[in-house]
């Protein structure tokens, strides 16, 4: 195959057939053909673990686990991605009112308890939080999640965050308000491959 490159690299190009390989892939910008499929083999081992579908042996192919580990070490950190799942039996009710129904004011909380979550990024530091505000007990809880954590998985941790700190409660009706479609359109799906959005709807 690195034959077949190199063909293809001199014919583009025009450079004599003394030219070197690798100064050819430079010039045209192309990834060296061995490069290329251990980056797709990497990709496809990465991908089969996280659908729990790879199968550890001792020796041939497997052995791209360990490459992976000693190439790139960030993927050895948790992923939140699970098996595709569904979870069709929920105790609760998503709404998302339009954007004509907050401007005429026809929104309206009269539950027990009414709760409002958030998830947002400094973007100087890169930092990650959520917080909760409990408005019948004036009370608000932060939690800091750190550099790799994505603003959509902060607004989900708020959700899960605030429903345990709501666990002890006697009260019949909770509210919980968010300001992210992503997460609450993820809350009324029921297909999940979240293990994060998985942990929400279980504990809702």
């Amino acid at each position: 195959m690195e034959r077949i490159q190199r063909f293809a690299c001199l014919y583009v190009t025009g450079a004599i057939r003394t030219t070197s390989t690798s100064a050819l892939e430079i010039i045209i910008g192309v990834i060296p053909i061995t490069t290329y499929i251990m980056q797709e083999a990497m990709l496809a081992y990465y991908r089969m673990q996280l659908n729990c579908q790879w199968i550890q042996t001792c020796t041939g192919h497997t052995g791209i686990k360990n490459q992976l580990k000693i190439s790139v070490p960030n993927s050895l950190t948790k992923c939140d991605r699970i098996q595709q799942r569904f979870i069709l039996d929920t105790n609760y009710v998503v709404q998302i009112p339009t954007a004509k129904d907050w401007e005429n004011n026809n929104t309206e909380l009269t539950d027990d308890i009414i709760c409002f979550t958030d998830g947002s990024t400094n973007i100087p530091t890169g930092r990650t939080a959520a917080g909760i505000y409990i408005q019948m007990q004036e009370e608000v809880f932060t939690y800091p999640l750190g550099q790799h954590t994505m603003v959509f998985q902060a607004e989900l941790f708020a959700i899960l965050a605030c429903v345990n700190e709501l666990r002890l409660t006697n009260e019949t009706s909770i509210v919980i308000c968010s300001d992210s479609q992503a997460a609450l359109k993820a809350l009324r799906r029921p297909k999940v491959t979240s293990g994060l959005v998985a942990d929400t709807i279980l504990v809702l």
